[in-house]
C-alpha cells in the first residue's frame, strides 16, 4: 500500500515539474516573440531605405553541387528606396527571411540566365513576398525566353493561391497581388528605378547558354557590377573599369582537373560532366586579372567551385593574391557602399539582430 502511494506522489510530482516546465517555455516563447515582433514592426514602419548608401546583402553564394549551410545564388541590391533582387537560387528564400529583408518591397527580379541554380527558389520568393504583405504581382525581369518562366510559376502555383485566399480571406492574401508577371529585356537595355538607381545589363559568354547576361549598377558616386556565369569576357572587362565592388563568379580549375582524374575509370559519366563544366566558367586567376586590369576597388568571389567549404578548398581560393581588397563570399555577407566616399564597409546582414531563427519561425509559420 505504501509503496503504491510512493509510485502515485512520484508520477504526481513528475506531472507537476513536467507542467512547470512547459509553462515556463511558454512564458520564455511568449517574451521573445513579443519582443521581437516589436523590433519587427518598427523596422516594418521605419524601413532604411538605402537613401544615402548601395547595401549589398548576399543571400545565396553557392554553385549547383553546394551543400548544406550554402543557398544557390542569389543577390539582393537596396538604394534610394529601390530593392533589387538577382537571381534566386534553391534554399535563398529562408536566408532572406532570416535576414529580415522587406520581401513585400521588392522592386524586381533580375534573372541572369535559366539555368536551375539561379531560379530555383522564385516559386518560394513569389509565395513568401505576397504572404509578407506585396501589393502586386511580383515583377521578373529577364532575357527571351521569361514568359515561359513565369507562366510556368503561375501554373505550378495556381492552386497553392486558392487555397491562401480561400483560407485567409482576399483583404489579406489579395488576388491582384498574387503570382508573378514577365518584363522582358533585350542587350545592353537600361533602368532608372525610385531614388536614383540606375542599372544596365549586358551580355556575357556562358555557351551553349543564351541568355546570359551581367550587370551594372549606380548611385549616385557609386558602383556595383555583378558578371552573372561567364567565362572571363570583354563586357565584365568594360563595365568593370573603375567599379567599387566587382562580384564575380571562379572556377578553381586545376582542383576540378584533380576531381576528373580522381572519377576517371571509376565513373566515367561523372567525369564527363566535371570536366564539361569548366568550359564556361572563369577560373579563380583569370578573375583577378581581370579585376587588377579593371582597377577594381574592390573583388567578391561568388558560386566558388568546388564549393570553398572546408578549410583546404577555402586555402586554395585564398591563395591567390590580388592587388585590391577582396573577399571569398559566404551566405549572409554585407557591403554597405556610402555615397560621396570611397568607403567599403564589410559585415554581414544578421549582425546585431535578436534570435534570427525566431525571426523565421515566426515570419513563416502561416505559409505551412
Amino acid at each position: 500500500m505504501l509503496l503504491t502511494l510512493f509510485i502515485a506522489a512520484m508520477a504526481g510530482c513528475l506531472a507537476w515539474i513536467s507542467f512547470q516546465k512547459k509553462q515556463i517555455l511558454e512564458t520564455v516563447f511568449a517574451f521573445t516573440a513579443n519582443a521581437l515582433v516589436t523590433v519587427r514592426e518598427k523596422e516594418r514602419l521605419n524601413p532604411d531605405e538605402c537613401e544615402d548608401k548601395i547595401k549589398v546583402c548576399f543571400a545565396g553564394t553557392g554553385f549547383p553541387a553546394s551543400r548544406r549551410g550554402r543557398a544557390n545564388q542569389c543577390i539582393w541590391v537596396s538604394a534610394g528606396g529601390s530593392h533589387i533582387l538577382f537571381d534566386c537560387g534553391a534554399r535563398a528564400t529562408a536566408n532572406l527571411i532570416e535576414y529580415a529583408v522587406p520581401l513585400d518591397r521588392i522592386t524586381a527580379v533580375f534573372i541572369s540566365h535559366y539555368h536551375s541554380d539561379h531560379i530555383s527558389g522564385l516559386g518560394e520568393l513569389m509565395l513568401q513576398s505576397w504572404v509578407a504583405g506585396r501589393k502586386e504581382k511580383l515583377k521578373i525581369y529577364g532575357g527571351p525566353g521569361i514568359h515561359n518562366l513565369v507562366d510556368g510559376l503561375n501554373s505550378q502555383y495556381k492552386m497553392d493561391f486558392e487555397y491562401r485566399i480561400a483560407h485567409h480571406s482576399e483583404k489579406l492574401m489579395p488576388r491582384e497581388a498574387a503570382g508573378c508577371v514577365a518584363v522582358e529585356f533585350e542587350t545592353c537595355d537600361k533602368w532608372e528605378f525610385e531614388g536614383g538607381l540606375c542599372l544596365e545589363c549586358f551580355a556575357v559568354e556562358h555557351c551553349p547558354v543564351e541568355p546570359a547576361y551581367g550587370f551594372k549598377l549606380k548611385f549616385h558616386d557609386r558602383s556595383v557590377v555583378i558578371s552573372g556565369d561567364t567565362t572571363i569576357c570583354e563586357t565584365v572587362l568594360v563595365a568593370a573599369q573603375d567599379c567599387d565592388l566587382l562580384i564575380h563568379e571562379a572556377m578553381a580549375k586545376e582542383l576540378i582537373s584533380i576531381l576528373v582524374n580522381a572519377w576517371k575509370n571509376k565513373n566515367d559519366r561523372m567525369s564527363q560532366l566535371l570536366e564539361d563544366i569548366e568550359d564556361y566558367h572563369s577560373d579563380v586567376t583569370e578573375v583577378i586579372a581581370l579585376a587588377e586590369s579593371a582597377r577594381v576597388k574592390h573583388l567578391a568571389l561568388i558560386h566558388c567551385a568546388p564549393g570553398p567549404d572546408n578549410p583546404a578548398i577555402k586555402r586554395w581560393f585564398q591563395m591567390h593574391k590580388s592587388s585590391m581588397p577582396s573577399r571569398l563570399l559566404e551566405d549572409d555577407d554585407m557591403y554597405i557602399l556610402p555615397i560621396n566616399s570611397d568607403e567599403i564597409i564589410v559585415g554581414n546582414s544578421t549582425e546585431g539582430r535578436a534570435t534570427p531563427s525566431l525571426t523565421f519561425a515566426l515570419k513563416s509559420c502561416c505559409c505551412t
